[in-house]
């Protein structure tokens, strides 16, 4: 496995890298296996997360940054097969609860703490991220430079499967 900590602070945006973790919400409060957190940073809300994320950067696809209506933004997260399939059992068991977004890319903090209202069965998964957008921008090109590298996505300028992705994740440019 690579070491990504050290890409993570490059200037140069061809070799930056970002992390993402999806933790999921707990009844179980002080339990072992858990930790409190506090997201995001404005009007704050606290809950307990299991320590272990159930869906990490390795599992992305392809990432985008979309407008919303309202002149906001969302991150948008294509999720591998594999991912697909976890996300989809994990909100599908788990309706109610919050999902915990924490991203590492120059600095790591807490991102979002969606509400868990449906099944997510397409493999998409967006949130509205308490970041900037020159941060969420960056978190987005780390994730895909991620995904070049495990070879969740080909590299630029050459074709493949993830071509096909690209086409499916069009109809994410707008916000649904």
């Amino acid at each position: 496995a690579s070491d990504w900590s050290s890409d993570v602070c490059s200037p140069d945006l061809k070799k930056v890298a970002s992390t993402i973790r999806l933790f999921m919400e707990t009844r179980t409060e002080g339990g072992f296996g858990t930790r409190r957190v506090q997201v995001p940073r404005r009007s704050p809300v606290e809950f307990e997360v299991r320590r272990e994320a159930f869906i990490d950067e390795g599992e992305v696809k392809l990432a985008r940054v979309i407008n919303t209506p309202d002149g906001a933004f969302v991150i948008a997260l294509q999720l591998t097969t594999h991912g697909q399939m976890v996300l989809q059992m994990e909100t599908t068991s788990n309706r109610g609860r919050r999902i915990g977004v924490f991203s590492q890319w120059s600095e790591g903090r807490w991102l979002a703490a969606p509400q868990i209202t449906r099944t997510i069965e397409d493999g998409v998964f967006m949130f509205t991220p308490d970041c900037t957008r020159e941060e969420a921008e960056r978190i987005v090109k780390g994730l895909n430079n991620v995904a070049i590298a495990v070879k969740n996505q080909p590299k630029p300028g050459k074709k493949s499967k993830a071509a096909e992705d690209e086409d499916d994740m069009s109809r994410f440019k707008t916000y649904r």
